[in-house]
């Protein structure tokens, strides 16, 4: 008897985490975004707020000498496009302390927070503070704004994970 339920035990176990394993398998794509030709980035103060930083012309091309501090955030802008008739979830992978995501669509603006120093009531992912979801529906073209911020100066790492059917 112990011996069944044991087996069967283990066998919800994998059943359970089944769908998690697909779903990280079905990410087949890490793209960088520092030196990549269609991201552009700003320094500037963290009290600047995204209303301002739409109407900011002063943006560059992103590479590595651009750093946060504690007075100063970089805010990251490039474009994303699902050429699919699929829905596509693409996560935004950093280690920064404050994030805010603004996706501007024709369905809207979407505002997303994460990072390991955000109240846990305000994320957008629970669970993890280092990986925040885009979904982009069938053909849906955005304007991503990425707000990185940290108290201390930091480097920054950003990474992007989709499937197949995703340009910036």
């Amino acid at each position: 008897m112990k011996k069944t339920l044991l087996l069967l035990f283990f066998f919800i176990v994998v059943i359970y985490s089944l769908p998690a394993q697909i779903l990280a398998d079905s990410i087949t794509t890490t793209k960088a975004l520092v030196n990549h030709s269609e991201v552009e980035a700003l320094r500037i103060s963290r009290e600047v707020t995204y209303q301002d930083i739409k109407q900011n012309n002063q943006w560059q091309p992103y590479d590595s000498t651009y750093t946060t501090t504690e007075d100063l955030a970089v805010w990251l802008r490039f474009n994303l496009e699902n050429t699919t008739e699929d829905t596509i979830n693409t996560y935004i992978y950093t280690k920064d302390q404050y994030i805010d995501i603004y996706i501007i669509s024709e369905l809207g603006t979407e505002h997303l927070k994460n990072g390991h120093l955000v109240s846990l009531s305000d994320r957008d992912n629970k669970t993890e503070s280092y990986f925040t979801e885009i979904v982009l529906q069938p053909s849906q073209t955005s304007v991503c704004f990425i707000k990185l911020a940290n108290d201390y100066t930091s480097q920054i790492q950003i990474l992007l994970f989709f499937i197949q059917g995703l340009t910036i």
